[in-house]
Parts: structure tokens; sequence; C-alpha cells
């Protein structure tokens, strides 16, 4: 009797068997929508800040002088973090930039809050990156920006020219924090929108990198921006805010991203079907 090796069982058979589950992603799924619910729960107010009456004073602090402020970091933690971590919840190892961006966002925003400190918003990042860090399936895919396919031009482009304005805007609040005596410097809100320039610059060149979660990351940088832009009109003669030139600046960014991105995907799916 001839013997039946493996290879001879049919494909129907072999395939049927039940798959092994992935807990590392499942854990990481639990843990990503922990942490954006969380940043969503505490932020959601703040998004609305350029539109609603702002809270009474107390005798440290006057809710109405910090709207541009609390709107702009809402947007990063609001938009960029929770965003990102809510489109990698599907596919979590097929989309490492999707938790690099917030990472790297976490990171920066952590940086600037080493001095002067900001406790409070200092755990809250290194808690929040912790978790969201160990708990990713692939780990090192977050230390690389490698696997991409070629870096987009046309994003490029959009990205370096985000870039001079925002740099510019980095390095005045980065300045008013060092020389300011007002309570937006006791309360560290010029280095925190000097983080969050730097975050919507760093964002800006991801996306451009192509690396799997860039179309999904490339529309909530458009998202981001557009929030911004409206924010900046809404509150046009606030401190630090962008005022009405760049809010229009920041619409146009946000505009840009979402066009180019849907036709730099609808491109790679048609001519290059296999970079899609």
């Amino acid at each position: 009797m001839t013997a039946i090796s493996r290879r001879d069982i049919p494909t129907a058979f072999t395939s049927s068997r039940p798959t092994r589950r992935d807990w590392r992603a499942i854990v990481f799924r639990g843990v990503a929508l922990l942490v954006a619910l969380t940043l969503a729960g505490l932020l959601a107010p703040l998004l609305l800040t350029p539109w609603r009456a702002a809270d009474a004073a107390t005798t440290d602090y006057i809710p109405e002088l910090h709207r541009w402020h609390d709107a702009a970091i809402a947007s990063f933690l609001g938009f960029l973090a929770v965003g990102c971590l809510l489109a990698a919840i599907p596919r979590p190892r097929q989309t490492p930039l999707l938790v690099q961006a917030p990472l790297l966002g976490f990171a920066i925003l952590a940086v600037f809050t080493l001095y002067p400190l900001n406790a409070p918003v200092l755990i809250m990042m290194i808690v929040s990156g912790g978790l969201v860090f160990a708990t990713y399936p692939a780990p090192l895919a977050l230390l690389t920006l490698r696997g991409g396919e070629r870096v987009s031009r046309p994003l490029l482009a959009v990205a370096l020219t985000a870039t001079i304005p925002l740099l510019l805007d980095t390095w005045t609040n980065i300045r008013l924090q060092q020389t300011d005596v007002s309570e937006h410097a006791t309360h560290r809100h010029w280095h925190g929108i000097a983080a969050l320039t730097l975050i919507l610059i760093v964002t800006g060149y991801l996306v451009a990198s192509r690396r799997a979660g860039w179309r999904a990351l490339g529309v909530i940088t458009g998202l981001t921006y557009l929030n911004l832009g409206a924010a900046a009109l809404a509150l046009p003669n606030h401190d630090g805010s962008w005022g009405v030139t760049g809010g229009y600046l920041s619409l146009t960014a946000g505009a840009a991203f979402l066009v180019v991105t849907t036709l730099v995907a609808f491109r790679a799916r048609t001519i290059h079907p296999s970079e899609a």
C-alpha cells in the first residue's frame, strides 16, 4: 500500500483547521480603544471652546484667555491621536504608521512638558504612549520607517510647504515661553503650541512616506488642519491664535492633504495596483 504524503491531502481539508487567535492584536485593540476613549472624553469639551462661552474665571485662571490654546492642543489629541488609534484598531499589524504618528506626538509633547515641568500632561503622555507601545503586536515595526512604497512627491510638496510657517510659529511660541510672564507661560501653553506645530510637521512627512496606513493618516491630518483653521478664524484675536491669515492657510493645508491623499491613493490603485 502506498503511503499518503501530506502533499496529497486536498487543500480544502488542510485549510479547514481553526486558525490561532492573535491575542497580541486583540489586547492592543482593547488598549487602543481605552486610550482613545479616555482622551476623547477628556478633550471633547475643549474642541468646542472656539464656539461656546468660556467657563467662569478663578483667582489664577481665566478660561477666556486660553480658548485658542485649549482648542489647538485638543486638535492634536482629539483628532490626530484619537483618530489614528481608532483607525489602527481593525488591522493593527498592517498599519504601523497609524500607531507611530500618535506615539511620536506623545513623545514630542512630553519633551515640551519637562521644562517648565507640566506633571499632569507629562504623566498622561507617558502612560498613554507606554500602554500603546507595550501592547502593539509588532513593536519593532514602530522603530523604523522602512516597508513603505516610494515617497509621494505631491504629498512631500504639501508637507514642505506647510513646514515653513509651522517652524516660524514653533520658534515664536518657544521664545514666548521663555519671555512671557502671563498666564499662558505659567500654564506652559506656549510650549504646548510649539509641540503641536512640530507634531504637524512630522505628521506631514509620515503621510508622504506612504508607509502602511498613510491614506488614513493623510485624511486625519487634513481634518486636523481644517479644525485648527476653523478655530483660528473663530478666535482671530486671541493670544497665540493663527488669526485670519493663518486660519485660511490652515484650511488650505487641510484641503490639500485631503485632496492630494485621495488623488495619490487613486493613482496607486489604477496605475500601480501592486502599490495600492
